[in-house]
């Protein structure tokens, strides 16, 4: 449907079909009269069809204006991964890719990852005693488990000796 002829009608449709009060739009486009509450609601009436319809227009558009991080994440992929586009959108695009998986993280962060590696194959035998207490402290961070004691191998601890290394744990 069309703009209304009558633009003080048109104006209290708009105000009306995003959501103020019929007797507030009323007032507020300069409509006067001995009484308005009455003569708003019969003008609400008379206009339902327009307002209804800025009102579906609105929802409309709401629909559209969501977005989610999945859809994002999707078209900054295939912008980064089409070669027809120029180098500095496909950089760009890469860029807020790494960003929104956190491959940017502060350096503190980044000492996990050698050790998260290892995490992931299984293998730990590797780690070294400073990669050990990283990965004790990324425990410790997440909220984990308290540190059991650990035999040091005969070449960490000299010939034939077993050590048990022992921290006491912090008083409560």
């Amino acid at each position: 449907m069309p703009s209304l002829r009558n633009l003080q009608h048109e104006r209290f449709a708009q105000r009306v079909g995003h959501g103020e009060a019929p007797l507030e739009a009323f007032t507020a486009v300069g409509i006067t009269t001995k009484h308005p509450a009455k003569a708003a609601a019969q003008l609400k009436w008379r206009l339902t069809k327009r307002i209804s319809e800025i009102s579906g227009d609105l929802r409309e558009a709401a629909k559209h204006a969501i977005i989610d991080r999945g859809a994002v994440l999707a078209g900054l992929w295939s912008i980064a991964t089409d070669g027809r586009k120029s180098d500095s959108a496909r950089l760009r695009a890469y860029e807020l890719c790494g960003k929104a998986v956190g491959v940017f993280e502060p350096a503190e962060h980044t000492e996990y990852i050698a050790v998260a590696q290892l995490l992931v194959s299984g293998d730990l035998s590797a780690l070294t005693d400073e990669q050990l207490d990283q990965l004790h402290r990324l425990i410790s961070q997440l909220g984990g488990a308290k540190r059991e004691p650990r035999a040091l191998g005969a070449a960490e601890a000299g010939a034939g000796a077993v050590v048990v290394d022992v921290e006491p744990e912090p008083a409560a």
